[in-house]
């Protein structure tokens, strides 16, 4: 009896775990709509700071610092949409080695992790 019970919680929690397809349409449109527009309205916003800042010399150290940190964030913002687009579940049900989990995590997130830290510092120092 109990090996019908634990058969019965085995196959109940693996359909637990198989997403929906409706669930798998939000995920997508989340990751690749939502995720790539917003990191390139950012990115596109902060080239037009740094294009502005030029423009008016570097004389000051406002315009430094505020050049600095667009540049640091234009290189956050383009880690979060390799991330986005390899998040995404698209990916599921093909056979890419290189999407594990510690792949995802040397290579973008912790350059990530750094361009937000160093961001942090420069904004410490700044205030």
């Amino acid at each position: 009896m109990s090996t019908v019970n634990s058969t019965l919680s085995e196959k109940q929690s693996v359909h637990a775990l198989i997403p929906s397809p409706a669930l798998s349409i939000t995920l997508i449109f989340n990751y690749l709509v939502i995720g790539l527009f917003i990191s390139a309205l950012g990115t596109l916003g902060n080239l037009a700071n740094i294009v502005i800042f030029t423009k008016e010399g570097y004389q000051d150290n406002v315009n430094i610092t505020f050049s600095a940190l667009a540049m640091i964030d234009i290189g956050a913002l383009l880690l979060q949409m390799a991330v986005s687009v390899l998040n995404s579940p698209i990916w599921n049900d093909q056979d890419v080695p290189f999407l594990s989990a510690a792949t995802l995590c040397t290579q973008f997130f912790y350059p990530r992790q750094y361009f937000i830290r160093v961001s942090g510092v420069i904004t410490a120092f700044a205030s």
